[in-house]
């Protein structure tokens, strides 16, 4: 059977497309970390490359600066393993910058025929005795071909080990005064009720009618996360980044939207707006305009800015706007992929994922039930917790949420207080948070 004779030479090539790319553009390679592994490559040296590539991002260092990037690659001896300076230039012309995220897939993809290949070679090998076992034989390759396509942990672990490694990450962060397994939420009454805040490595859903204040609540919350040092990020399908900065001036410089419309602001209001501006380059929280992304946009978004930015929080506003990859499927089946795979990410990526989404008009004017979240049953099986904001008129200033499921806690109700602008506890309408998404 064998590689078709083509297959090394294409490898190779794109390969070599691959590190010539990131050698070009460095920064590019946060977008594909995760991607591609050494083992994909065929080539040894460059497989050496894309290892110090991850030992790079992983201490810290500034390698998306070219200059640090060559520094780094001469002094741990790999421009020599490429053939010197000559060599190292002769790669560089291999390709032009920006095509990273196809050549993984690419590279990834031709490492993936290999491994089908050796598997189906070592199962013809295993039925070349006359009295083979079909049986077995089967079994023998079904295994080997499972493990080209594995995702998760290569090998089954004893609960005594799993419970031991897992202690040991606890004392380490003890020791070291790390941060807690969650992000808290900034509002004390909810933290309570989720036993500290959003554990990292679960999907979250934030559901509610529109205009009730999902999307206000979402970023005090993630204001309120960043304000407590973890960093976090906005990904917004639905506004622009100007929409979003003329509902923090509302809040944090009382500026009307009408008056950032018609520029009718007083220089009084330019202060104030300067100084909201100010407040806000201190918090490690970011926000991406995602109009039309798909989910696997949005994986290799999040991916570069944990990389470059220990973000621990993503906040996805909101579900039904993320674009499905196949334009024939049902909402119902693109509802359930993305669902899939939001949960996956959240565990993969060990990060709190807290995606809103919008209840079904079966829930206006009453009190909403987790049966009214839209488009798919998925939803409710694949997240760890879901939240049902409500109130019972677009106008009241008391909400509640309504903890509804929590995978490894209680379910709950939350009361708080709505201003207009923002959410507090509503036991201490004193202490508010930041984070004014209107009514949205």
């Amino acid at each position: 059977m064998g590689l078709h004779p083509q297959h090394l030479e294409t490898a190779k090539a794109i390969e070599e497309q691959l590190i010539s790319g990131i050698l070009l553009r460095p920064k590019d390679f946060h977008s594909v970390a995760e991607i591609v592994t050494p083992d994909d490559f065929l080539k040894q040296e460059l497989a050496d490359i894309w290892r110090a590539f991850h030992s790079m991002a992983k201490s810290g260092i500034e390698f998306w600066r070219e200059s640090v990037l060559v520094s780094e690659l001469r002094k741990r001896g790999l421009i020599d393993k490429l053939g010197g300076d000559k060599g190292f230039g002769e790669l560089l012309l291999k390709t032009t910058p920006g095509h990273a995220v196809y050549h993984s897939e690419e590279l990834a993809k031709w490492a993936e025929r290999r491994r089908v290949v050796v598997a189906l070679e070592l199962a013809l090998q295993d039925a070349s005795d006359l009295a083979f076992e079909p049986d077995e034989v089967i079994n023998a390759a079904q295994s080997k071909l499972s493990r080209v396509k594995q995702s998760g942990s290569d090998e089954v672990e004893q609960i005594g080990k799993v419970m031991a490694d897992y202690l040991e990450i606890l004392e380490e962060a003890r020791s070291n005064k790390t941060a807690a397994a969650v992000v808290p939420t900034g509002f004390e009454e909810l933290d309570l009720a989720l036993s500290g805040g959003i554990p990292l490595g679960s999907y979250a859903i934030l559901a509610a009618r529109p205009s009730i204040g999902k999307s206000a609540l979402a970023m005090d919350i993630a204001w309120h996360a960043a304000s407590s040092g973890n960093g976090s990020l906005f990904v917004s399908l639905e506004m622009t980044n100007q929409q979003i900065s003329q509902r923090q001036f509302v809040k944090d410089a009382n500026v009307r939207i009408t008056e950032m419309q018609s520029a009718s602001y007083t220089d009084q209001a330019v202060l104030a707006m300067l100084k909201a501006c100010d407040n806000a380059r201190e918090l490690p929280l970011y926000v991406w305009q995602a109009s039309g992304a798909t989910i696997g946009r949005i994986e290799s978004r999040i991916r570069a800015e944990i990389a470059k930015k220990q973000i621990k929080l993503v906040v996805v506003d909101y579900l039904g706007l993320i674009r499905g990859q196949d334009g024939r499927q049902s909402i119902y089946e693109r509802v359930t992929m993305i669902s899939n795979e939001l949960a996956r990410i959240a565990k993969q990526l060990n990060i709190a994922l807290l995606v809103l989404c919008q209840l079904g008009r079966a829930a206006e004017g009453e009190v909403p039930s987790i049966n009214n979240l839209r488009d798919s049953g998925a939803i409710e099986q694949d997240a760890d917790i879901v939240m049902l904001l409500h109130r019972d008129k677009r106008d009241s200033k008391e909400a509640r949420i309504l903890l509804e499921k929590q995978r490894n806690g209680k379910i709950a109700q939350v009361n708080l207080s709505f201003d207009g602008k923002r959410f507090t506890d509503a036991f201490m309408n004193a202490k508010q948070f930041h984070g004014d998404f209107g009514n949205g």
